[in-house]
């Protein structure tokens, strides 16, 4: 079996560096489709192996994108490369259930998403899009804005179209639950006694019509829950049971946990001592220098070695002296994702731009993906342009080809 794995990393090797400059031609998919044909007959459990049992819907393009796994702290594709996820959030799809593509925000346009993807993939050289989910919308399929306008599209059709576009733009995309239900608004944590129009199976069944519906799109990410605080064992226990709702589903892709805000990773050691699922598991936080990601402090230094040394080291045992980046992921050997990180009104404010920039230097020495919030909202001060990017923006996209 080991020997067999060889060859074919090797045959996949050989092929990948063939076809280099013509990944997005019909030439990559004949090749790509040939790999698959030898693998079916000669090297079969192998091949099974690798994709994850992952059927992959395409538009019907001649595309391909790899389903991702985890491996020790790193992210990988089937080629055992190591992948960065490094991104933007479009929260639209949990003010609209066509997801505002093109900034409309009332009917569905496959051109505007497309647009808005090849910019993307073009301009901003991103490899993953974050969005929010609304629940209710999802569970009941809802075609409505925010404000109570109709859409051109019921939900499940326009999140899955943008994520089955998405895979011809080299592009995955992660969808996050945002909170249960638009009625009741945000709340902290997904289940009884935090919402009051979900139950714990609620939760659980949400996440297991998501992942049926969802498991053979190679380019999803499932994320749990936005951020969620307070009984820490609580949450522990309801991510466990979903998760492994979700892979009873068939469903392979990665699961994001995240607890808290943007403070220390220290909690991740928790999951792993209590021995909580960690196949293809990816541990979430977020920085955000305003709301104290160092030290509490809004006006935390932002020069590069300040930064590099708070989020390396871990914290004391009562003191937020250190936000444990680099501590948690050699000790633990587990993946962490910077899955947002803004800068707070940094197209004016100086020392947010610094801090913004000098972060995610620190974050490329590491080998950390990140997702810049937010593309798209010029209303917002964490804005970091649209089609164009402002200074923020450019910042984002300098890290991101600087690697």
């Amino acid at each position: 079996m080991l020997c067999n794995r060889n060859i074919l990393t090797r045959r996949l090797q050989i092929i990948k560096q063939v076809t280099k400059e013509v990944q997005y031609t019909k030439l990559y998919a004949m090749l790509m489709i040939s790999v698959m044909i030898v693998g079916i007959f000669s090297l079969s459990p192998v091949i099974a192996s690798l994709f994850n049992n992952v059927i992959i819907k395409s538009s019907g393009t001649i595309v391909s994108i790899s389903p991702l796994h985890v491996e020790g702290r790193y992210i990988k594709d089937i080629f055992n490369n190591t992948v960065l996820l490094r991104g933007v959030w479009l929260a639209e799809y949990a003010d609209s259930c066509v997801g505002a593509w093109g900034g409309d925000f009332y009917n569905w346009n496959e051109a505007n998403v497309r647009a808005d993807m090849k910019n993307l993939r073009d301009v901003w050289h991103v490899n993953v899009i974050n969005t929010f989910i609304w629940g209710n919308w999802w569970i009941n399929d809802l075609a409505v804005t925010l404000g109570g306008s109709p859409t051109s599209h019921h939900y499940r059709f326009a999140i899955k179209e943008a994520i089955r576009i998405a895979q011809d733009y080299g592009l995955y995309f992660q969808i996050r639950l945002w909170a249960p239900d638009t009625s009741e608004g945000r709340v902290e944590q997904p289940y009884a006694p935090y919402s009051n129009k979900w139950s714990q199976q609620d939760f659980i069944n949400f996440w297991v019509s998501v992942a049926t519906e969802l498991k053979d799109y190679p380019n999803v990410i499932f994320t749990l829950y936005d951020e969620p605080t307070m009984d820490i064992t609580l949450w522990f226990n309801m991510a466990t049971q979903a998760i492994n709702a979700i892979r009873a589903t068939g469903a392979q892709q990665l699961i994001v946990i995240h607890f808290g805000y943007c403070g220390s990773c220290m909690w991740m050691e928790q999951w792993v001592k209590e021995g909580r699922p960690l196949h293809n598991i990816v541990f979430s936080n977020h920085i955000y220098r305003v709301h104290g990601t160092f030290e509490f402090n809004a006006s935390a230094p932002t020069d590069i070695d300040y930064i590099r040394n708070f989020l390396a080291r871990k914290c004391s045992s009562q003191i937020y002296d250190g936000a444990a980046y680099l501590y948690i992921t050699e000790t633990y050997n587990i993946p962490i994702w910077v899955s947002a990180i803004g800068a707070y009104g940094g197209v004016i404010d100086d020392a947010e731009y610094t801090y913004f920039k000098n972060t995610l230097a620190v974050l490329n020495e590491w080998q950390l993906g990140y997702v810049a919030y937010q593309w798209f909202r010029s209303d917002l001060p964490w804005f970091i342009g649209y089609h164009q990017p402002n200074r923020v923006g450019q910042a984002l996209i300098d890290a991101i080809t600087a690697v």
